[in-house]
């Protein structure tokens, strides 16, 4: 019974999400074509299984791997260095991320979980560290022909003024790719926070 209540409830989001296209963006339809529950399953199995974006983009990010950058702050460039373990979750459906590394003296450990909507056909991300209680939301696009990941999303400071911020993954080959964040001031002009270079570490042979 709570299985079927799990299901039914389930097919009871996606039919207000395709109806009234509550959180997946503004660009669904105001008035979508009915559709039977046989159709809805149909369309729920076909949402529901990994796409291209699946297995071309995010794949690129799976595995073990070092990291290695600098900060921008107002009182010039300070290094950092990490490690991250990506893995597939949920039938290669998420990445789950896990981060950490040494930081201003203790160590700094941040998870995210980043997935691919097939719907609102855009990448989304979650991401919580030890250095906040909230959490980071942010969307996605991708960019084929410079292999480029770009999110867009919004922070707060301590002070609690909200900031725009944006990050992008260029991918340079599959055993690299480069991170850069970027957060809007007051005049709207972007300034960099924060370069990392993602270099994957080999697997040891058996």
């Amino acid at each position: 019974m709570k299985t079927r209540l799990v299901i039914v409830g389930a097919v009871a989001a996606l039919v207000l999400a395709l109806g009234a296209g509550v959180g997946f963006g503004e660009d669904q339809p105001a008035e979508p074509e009915p559709m039977s529950e046989q159709e809805m399953w149909a369309k729920m199995a076909e949402l529901a299984t990994p796409a291209e974006m699946h297995t071309d983009v995010l794949a690129r990010m799976v595995g073990s791997w070092t990291a290695k950058g600098k900060i921008f702050t107002a009182m010039g460039e300070m290094p950092i260095t990490g490690k991250s373990e990506n893995t597939w979750i949920l039938g290669d459906r998420f990445v789950q991320v896990d981060y950490e590394g040494p930081f201003m003296g203790g160590m700094f450990h941040g998870m995210g979980y980043i997935g691919f909507d097939n719907l609102s056909q855009k990448f989304e991300q979650t991401w919580i560290m030890t250095m906040a209680t909230s959490m980071d939301i942010m969307t996605g696009t991708w960019d084929a022909e410079t292999k480029t990941l770009t999110w867009l999303g919004k922070a707060a400071m301590p002070n609690g003024v909200v900031y725009a911020k944006r990050t992008t993954a260029e991918f340079v080959s599959e055993n690299e790719f480069v991170s850069k964040s970027y957060a809007s001031g007051p005049d709207g002009k972007e300034q960099q926070e924060m370069e990392l270079t993602y270099t994957r570490v080999e697997e040891a042979a058996e």
